[in-house]
Order: C-alpha cells, then structure tokens, then sequence
C-alpha cells in the first residue's frame, strides 16, 4: 500500500517511518495531493472537485482524496489479526498540529480484539 502512494503520480509523500499502534508495527508518512485540474473518477466516483479514488469500502461506496483540502497522515498496519489496517488522518492544514497530538493519544490507547 505504502509504495502505491509512493508511485502514485499525483500524491507526494514524506519517508514512511515506523510506529506501534496496539502492539502491532506499522508505517506511517504525510501525503499531498496533487490532482490536475479536471482529473476525475474514472469509475464515475461524483466527485465535486478534481479527485484521487483512494479506497473502496464496499459496492459503489469510494473514499477520495481532493487536492489541498486537508493535511493528511497515513498510517498502514499489515498485520492486525492477519489483516491490513489503513488509518487516515486528515484536518484542515490550519489545524492539523493541533489534531494530531489528540489523534496520536488516542492510538496509543488501542488494543486489537477480534479485528
């Protein structure tokens, strides 16, 4: 996952450093988006602004990135229970320094049950 973002042509992403979250390792890197003017869903995704397919939660269901809309964080879990785990933060850039700290408390708190 971590090197689709990484070859993505349109997403520029910081080194992947490690984390733990719940005792499971991980990567974590910042992302920017950075969508041509009239790039859209090829799959008819209803974007309103230029946008990235990024995840497919189930039918038609799909999460998108838009350029320069937040500051974003992902963070990519391969093992949880054998399953990958993607977790994206994401805040207006404004108050991104603020959110983060208030994230990152909250993932030191996880434990995996079930997953």
């Amino acid at each position: 996952m971590i090197a689709w973002f990484q070859r993505h042509p349109y997403v520029d992403t910081d080194e992947a450093k490690p984390v733990h979250i719940g005792g499971v390792a991980g990567k974590r890197f910042s992302a920017d988006f950075n969508v041509p003017k009239g790039y859209v869903d090829v799959n008819g995704g209803g974007c309103p602004a230029p946008c990235i397919p990024m995840f497919q939660l189930g039918g038609d269901l799909v999460i998108h990135a838009l350029e320069r809309g937040s500051a974003d964080e992902f963070i990519v879990l391969d093992d949880v229970e054998g399953k990958a785990v993607i977790l994206w933060l994401a805040a207006p850039p404004d108050e991104f320094d603020v959110f983060q700290p208030k994230v990152r408390k909250v993932l030191d708190t996880v434990e995996w049950k079930g997953a």
